[in-house]
């Protein structure tokens, strides 16, 4: 079977054809056959902290604590006990055996701690990041505080780098949460992380390897430390700078010269730039300024009184106790503002006063961020494009003025924001007058963010944007702030329908807020959202919603309705733009016993919807005797990537050969004849080029135009050595276009697919490659079948690249590298 395509006129064709070379399987790490101890790691004694993955609980207490201790000489000094918690509930907790059973008097390398499983699987509470760096501060008994009391405690008594370490991935959100908190700590503390749940050669290892490395989702066996782990710690171990450590701050100064600004300056020797050392700034114990060089910086928007000022070194994980000075400041003041061309108004640095909302950019530090704003003249319309961004805390700010509240009674505010990207660090929103704080991360689109906390006799709304990224639009959409005991709110906050709605497609559009309808009936009802539903939906009936927003493709609906049983029965199909392009037809299963009792279903597209402004149509119809379809409170449209299922067994890409007869780059796949319980009646791979797709575009019936799937067919079914027993194996290659550097290096991403009988795909995470790395690791392992093979890959893909690359003579090993 040969089947080609136009890709792009950078690389050519993709052609699948049958071809039987060499296989090299990437993902799993190889046994480590070392023969003498690792010189970095060799004499140096380690700190191991943890519960049964740390233990060796499924390898009879051995792990690869012991594991690094056998065989660098070295020693390891291990804390661990099976079902205990990071969360100090009790005499073995995490924190009470640092505190009871590690030796606050021995020496100490590197505190390494395992960042608990027990945790997620007990649902102990998240917490948030403090702002404090004060051990008596944090509240252990979530695990945010539980874990930056590891860290401080770790970094006061030895003095020593710290490491956290996670599990690899398994299918569990309480640690995905975990793992995000983990990267708070890492940036605000400057913590190490060997972060294995993140690994997507870990994640795509073979069901096979899986079954032989894991004894269950979370603890490996004994192969799985001493072959899978054991080397991924040695490695970070290995490389990590024990050199030296940070030397203290000299020649402290600060002064205020002017109103609400501290200028901080110190000094450092030969040896302090020799070393490499960085310096973190703390204002009455608040750090303002993270790992920044020697030198002079400002620091704004405080208001007038007496500030304790710290400068600490920073080296290896290590922190020096600091120099300190006392500062007093007069008040701050605004500056003048610019308007700008494109409709936002140049932000001056420091504090820009305004009448709802006023925004802040740090002046003489946080690598002095710039940007604009827009402002709507309310609470609800505020936007801020950021020109410069700031990576550090407190470096971009906005804060509405302070409002009327009622003293000691529990509030919920509620915002309502759009960004113009994803953006993964957290960022924070806040009660500046009680202090109470939420982080937050944004997704692309639409986003809401909650706020609980208990007043003071006023409030004051603030975020804290300091790790946005350059180029990110913040809109403010809509402000609610909510007296959760008289259930009221402050007439400022509120925001009237506009008679023209624009809706976001991934946000909740209530179903009463149709354009035009056919049969359409809004009905109150105190059980739907908004007080309304549109009620007694009956066959044919058609709601029509204009101007819907699309931000990017879109593959499904999840749709809140009721359907009582006996009464209602039917499909909801969906159309775009016009009545005759159907893009699914969504079953309503009936899910209640009355009107009033609502529930969601998620349905997938059968067709997605591009990115941009539609219209949609929903069209009810029976499917049955019964008169109604359902009562339909509200819907929101989802993304085509919330449809990317990932999955780690069933099917998976193996590896990838060159063929010096074909000219091309093969890959090798294979997959089960079922999967989740379902036949798979399609398999195959979707390519891209990385510079022209992003992961979450690698699924089958991707708008975008640069991203390719081909089906695997029966011609192209392979025998390979050691696959899967239930699999089929297949390959599928990628003939070589041009003979140019560019085709060479250019770098690819592919994923596996497979489509269900019940129409639904199913993914492999996506894996990079390059022609010239593949052909290198052929070549230097001297393993392509004949000398034509091997000095195919130098002539015509090593030596293009690289001139000076060295030949080397063919010698068959016959053999397979995994």
């Amino acid at each position: 079977m040969k089947k080609g395509l136009q890709f792009n006129k950078k690389i050519g064709r993709l052609i699948s054809i049958v071809l039987t070379l060499v296989l090299i399987v990437s993902g799993v790490p190889a046994k480590n056959t070392q023969a003498a101890a690792l010189s970095n790691i060799k004499g140096k004694t380690f700190f191991f902290l943890g519960s049964s993955v740390t233990y060796g609980y499924a390898a009879g207490g051995v792990s690869f604590a012991d594991y690094i201790a056998q065989r660098n000489d070295c020693t390891s000094v291990k804390e661990a006990v099976s079902g205990t918690t990071l969360v100090d509930n009790g005499s073995s907790s995490y924190v009470q055996r640092m505190l009871k059973n590690f030796n606050r008097s021995q020496h100490c390398d590197h505190f390494i701690c395992q960042l608990s499983t027990n945790d997620a699987s007990q649902s102990k509470p998240l917490g948030s990041l403090s702002s404090s760096y004060n051990l008596s501060d944090f509240d252990t008994s979530t695990i945010y505080g539980a874990i930056e009391y590891i860290v401080c405690f770790a970094k006061q008594t030895w003095n020593c780098p710290v490491t956290f370490y996670t599990n690899p991935y398994y299918n569990n959100g309480n640690y995905q949460n975990m793992v995000n908190a983990i990267y708070a700590v890492k940036d605000k503390w400057g913590i190490g992380l060997i972060d294995m749940w993140n690994n997507q050669e870990m994640r795509n290892i073979s069901a096979a390897d899986k079954q032989r490395y894991m004894a269950d989702d979370i603890h490996p066996t004994a192969a799985g430390y001493l072959e899978w782990w054991t080397p991924i710690f040695e490695d970070y171990l290995q490389n990590y700078n024990y050199s030296s450590s940070p030397i203290e701050v000299i020649g402290l100064q600060a002064s205020s010269p002017s109103n609400g600004t501290i200028n901080v300056v110190w000094g450092q020797t030969q040896s302090q730039i020799d070393n490499g050392q960085k310096y973190n700034v703390y204002v009455n114990n608040t750090k303002k300024l993270s790992a920044v060089a020697c030198g002079s910086y400002n620091i704004t928007g405080l208001s007038a009184g007496t500030y304790n000022v710290k400068v600490t070194a920073t080296l290896n994980g290590q922190e020096t106790s600091g120099a300190t000075a006392s500062v007093t400041v007069a008040g701050g003041s605004e500056n003048p503002t610019t308007v700008n061309s494109d409709g936002f108004v140049q932000a001056g640095q420091n504090w820009t006063d305004l009448n709802n909302w006023s925004v802040y950019f740090a002046s003489g530090w946080a690598n002095d961020p710039t940007g604009k704003y827009k402002d709507g003249g309310s609470y609800n319309d505020f936007a801020v494009l950021i020109d410069k961004a700031s990576g550090v805390d407190w470096g971009i700010q906005l804060k509405t003025k302070e409002l009327s509240v009622e003293s000691q009674k529990s509030y919920t505010c509620k915002v309502k924001v759009t960004s113009n990207m994803a953006v993964s660090q957290q960022m924070r929103l806040k009660d500046d007058i009680s202090q109470t704080d939420t982080l937050f991360t944004l997704a692309s689109g639409s986003n809401e963010i909650t706020l609980n906390f208990t007043s003071a006799d006023k409030a004051q709304i603030f975020f804290d944007l300091g790790q946005a990224p350059q180029n990110l639009k913040f809109e403010i959409k809509g402000l609610e702030l909510i007296n959760n005991d008289a259930q009221t709110q402050p007439p400022e906050t509120t925001t009237e329908e506009p008679t023209t709605r624009i809706f976001d497609a991934f946000d909740i559009i209530e179903a009463e807020y149709f354009a035009e309808h056919q049969n359409g009936v809004v009905d109150n009802n105190s059980n739907a959202s908004g007080g309304h539903n549109v009620g007694g939906v009956i066959d044919q009936t058609v709601l029509q919603y204009d101007n819907v927003v699309f931000s990017e493709a879109a593959g499904g609906m999840e749709i809140c309705y009721s359907s009582p049983k006996s009464i209602a029965n039917g499909n909801a199909e969906i159309y775009v733009d016009n009545m005759n392009n159907k893009v699914a037809s969504i079953n309503l299963p009936n899910n209640s016993t009355a009107w009033e009792t609502y529930g969601t279903h998620i349905a997938q597209f059968d067709t997605n919807i591009s990115a941009g402004v539609h219209t949609i149509f929903i069209k009810f119809v029976t499917t049955s005797t019964e008169r109604y379809v359902a009562n339909v409170d509200w819907f929101r449209i989802m993304r085509a990537t919330d449809f990317i299922d990932i999955i780690y067994s069933g099917i998976d890409i193996l590896g990838y050969q060159v063929s010096h007869i074909s000219k091309g780059m093969r890959t090798v796949y294979c997959v089960d004849s079922t999967i989740n319980g379902q036949a798979v009646v399609e398999s195959g791979l979707i390519y891209s080029l990385t510079d022209y797709a992003n992961e979450n575009e690698l699924y089958v019936g991707s708008p975008n135009s640069n991203v390719k799937n081909f089906a695997s067919t029966s011609n192209g079914i392979v025998d390979i050595p050691n696959a899967p027993a239930a699999a089929t194996s297949y390959a599928m290659t990628m003939l070589f276009a041009t003979n140019t550097v560019s085709e060479r290096t250019a770098e690819w991403r592919i994923r596996a697919y497979a489509k269900l009988a019940d129409g639904s795909y199913v993914y492999t995470n996506c894996k990079t490659y390059r022609i010239f790395d593949i052909a290198q690791k052929l070549y230097e392992r001297n393993i392509m079948p004949n000398e034509a093979s091997h000095n195919y890959l130098y002539t015509d893909i090593l030596k293009i690249v690289d001139q000076n690359y060295v030949e080397k003579p063919f010698k068959y090993k016959n053999m397979l590298v995994k």
